[in-house]
């Protein structure tokens, strides 16, 4: 019965390591370490050496795909059965964020660009847009929380001493990355200590549910890329790369579903959680 499991889980990685759209090529090349000065570590053009994984340079192949897919009505998971009513935009600017809509039941605290939401409110949906160097989004934990969902429509978010979303509700969150969109989130190399879960550069205590057509990019220097304590579902066309360096690109407690070949992950520590779940 290992074996089996075993052999499922290395199927599940292998259809991950996929990319999308020949727009993001120039995007990737930050990573110029995972992509190596090798121009023969391509699809394709492998001379079947062995060895640790982190010895070697990981090709991103990028070539432009397209995934159908049919919405069942009645699951929960999917954010178009889930009808957002009131609407916060939420803007980084360097060190600043601005803040448009006001919503009763719903705090928000700004500290230079970190951003605090307390929410008791049902059908909230966050916008995040801009960009800063040293900031971040925290969903804090209320008497009533509710699940929400979190829009990204071209937002990067480096946080320098703790997760660049910070996701302290137990409830789903909805992640929709706008079409056409790119967004990306870092960390640093430690974290400020805090008696909260902090496990990666995007943390959730809650259930993480990716979809849209737009791209997502992790950076984690200190601990996971993407990590929820409940379950991770990423749908097809959602565009989804993470490095991490000192743990796993995803992980998840609960388990991973991914609908999409688009997804990619790349380790420096690699391997499954030591301490139970699901990850890569």
């Amino acid at each position: 019965m290992k074996t089996t499991n075993t052999t499922i889980i290395i199927l599940v990685i292998t259809s991950l390591f996929v990319s999308c759209t020949k727009d993001i090529d120039n995007w990737y090349n930050s990573y110029d370490d995972i992509y190596g000065n090798n121009s023969s570590n391509t699809p394709g053009n492998m001379d079947g050496s062995t060895g640790n994984l982190s010895d070697f340079n990981v090709a991103i192949d990028s070539t432009s795909l397209a995934e159908d897919e049919t919405i069942p009505s009645d699951d929960k998971d999917y954010v178009e059965n889930f009808k957002t009513t009131k609407n916060i935009e939420i803007k980084y600017s360097n060190s600043s964020v601005s803040v448009n809509g006001d919503v009763a039941g719903v705090s928000i605290q700004t500290n230079g660009a970190d951003v605090t939401v307390t929410s008791t409110t049902e059908k909230v949906n966050y916008i995040l847009s801009g960009s800063t160097t040293d900031g971040s989004f925290k969903m804090a934990e209320s008497e009533d929380n509710k699940k929400f969902k979190l829009t990204l429509d071209g937002v990067s978010i480096n946080n320098s001493d703790g997760p660049a979303i910070n996701i302290q509700v137990g409830k789903r969150c909805y992640v929709v990355a706008n079409n056409g969109t790119y967004n990306s989130f870092s960390d640093g190399t430690a974290y400020a200590e805090s008696e909260e879960d902090q496990k990666g550069t995007f943390f959730s205590e809650g259930e993480l549910l990716f979809s849209g057509k737009g791209h997502i990019k992790v950076n984690a220097n200190a601990k996971a890329g993407i990590v929820s304590d409940d379950y991770i579902m990423i749908r097809p066309n959602t565009n989804i790369y993470v490095k991490a360096t000192a743990g796993n690109g995803i992980k998840a407690n609960d388990g991973i579903v991914s609908l999409s070949s688009y997804s990619g992950s790349s380790m420096g520590s690699g391997g499954f959680p030591s301490g139970g779940g699901w990850g890569f």
